[in-house]
């Protein structure tokens, strides 16, 4: 989660100071610690309790070695003792947390900034979580928490059942919201033949912002060199606008004005992110100039590489440790073949009997470590749906066969 419009790995001592000048004050998801939590069993329920609580409500940050007032409010950086020897206290703190809390908070983050060459400032990143609630174990008995106002208190059975029933209800208004943006896609689409990708956080609620779009980063993002792999197919795209859900970007080259466009991208401040191009008419005597055609296994695979990218960058920013669901889909393909070269020879698969062709969902976890075998692995199962063994777009560690990385 972003601290001071950064996220903690980016934050400095002078961050920090700033933070003391400007006033800012204990709330719903800031927690200010003067002294660091002792080792023994109370000092370790107490760190328990104050990361739980702000899981189990909406996430925020837990700040150690920062001093405050009777009001809450941030008065001095003191810092803590550095721990001798290569361990730290961050080290600790991830240990407690992972060894104590059931289940582990998702995308939990301890690290330490410099006050001097023996105090440091611990910082604890508590994403918003879609498992809550988590209980505190291994130390008293068990117990849930959760942060109200400036204070961490327990939860009665009717919220943890409350908690619960929302998580489970999370599934229900993720499969909802994705049917509702199919519907929403296939009017706007008209009948036109499209790949589309899309990324949603598990925990997806579109009321709940994850990205800041007004960050000057989100435009340096979108523009970034890394997300295009060729020149003929660069994800960045040269409209950008406003939209009610967070931005949209667009390509309006192949298209007509009155049809939509060839390539577009939609980033929304809930998390979602979407990249559709029209898959261009088949090329051939006697084929109806409205269809499929062939799917251009290279395009495709530049396009999936800088996408997941994109979506790394984004995620990295403003939301790290968040789990994912990735979608690969098709739309308007009846009759679409896939053409592909297997052994020097070229081979052409049956047309595509149905409207939609929609891959299984990819949840994941950490995007980061999974973005060298991810495009290689959405790529197999695509072309398994087309009757070939394995996919030959991607190679080993990763990188694409066909243009550049």
């Amino acid at each position: 989660m972003l601290l001071l419009g950064k996220p903690p790995e980016q934050l400095t001592l002078a961050d920090l100071e700033r933070l003391v000048a400007a006033g800012h004050r204990e709330g719903e998801q800031l927690d200010f610690k003067r002294d660091m939590y002792g080792h023994g069993q109370e000092s370790k329920h107490d760190l328990l309790k104050d990361v739980t609580a702000l899981a189990n409500h909406r996430g925020g940050h837990l700040l150690i070695g920062v001093d405050e007032d009777t009001t809450g409010t941030a008065t001095s950086i003191v810092g803590v003792s550095r721990l001798a020897g290569a361990s730290t206290e961050a080290d600790w703190i991830r240990t407690v947390c992972n060894n104590s809390i059931d289940e582990p908070v998702p995308g939990l983050n301890v690290l330490e900034i410099s006050v001097d060459s023996e105090r440091v400032v611990i910082v604890v990143d508590v994403p918003a979580s879609a498992r809550a609630p988590h209980m505190v174990t291994g130390v008293y008995r068990p117990v849930f928490y959760e942060r109200r106002s400036t204070n961490n208190q327990p939860m009665a059975m009717a919220d943890v059942r409350s908690k619960i029933t929302h998580a489970l209800t999370g599934e229900q208004r993720l499969a909802a919201a994705r049917s509702a943006r199919l519907d929403e896609l296939l009017r706007y689409l008209a009948g036109l033949a499209y790949c589309v990708m899309s990324v949603t956080p598990v925990a997806f609620d579109e009321q709940v912002d994850l990205f800041d779009l007004n960050d000057q980063r989100v435009d340096s993002i979108l523009r970034s060199p890394s997300l295009t792999t060729s020149s003929a197919h660069d994800m960045r795209l040269p409209t950008i606008t406003p939209s009610i859900r967070g931005i949209r970007a667009d390509n309006p080259d192949y298209a007509h004005s009155q049809q939509p466009s060839h390539e577009y991208l939609e980033v929304w401040r809930s998390g979602y992110i979407e990249f559709g191009w029209r898959l261009k008419p088949a090329d051939r005597q006697g084929a109806d100039d409205t269809g499929p055609g062939f799917y251009p296994t290279g395009v495709g695979a530049e396009f999936l590489w800088s996408f997941l990218h994109l979506a790394d960058m984004l995620y990295a920013q403003f939301s790290p440790g968040t789990p994912i669901i990735i979608r690969y889909s098709l739309l308007n393909v009846r009759n679409l073949t896939l053409r592909v070269t297997v052994s020097l020879w070229p081979q052409e698969s049956s047309p595509w009997p149905d409207d939609h062709l929609h891959l299984r969902d990819y949840r994941v976890g950490d995007l980061s470590a999974e973005l060298r075998t991810l495009p290689a692995r959405i790529s197999e199962d695509f072309w398994n749906a087309f009757g070939f063994r394995h996919q030959d777009v991607f190679d080993e560690v990763g990188a694409i066969r066909y243009g550049r990385r």
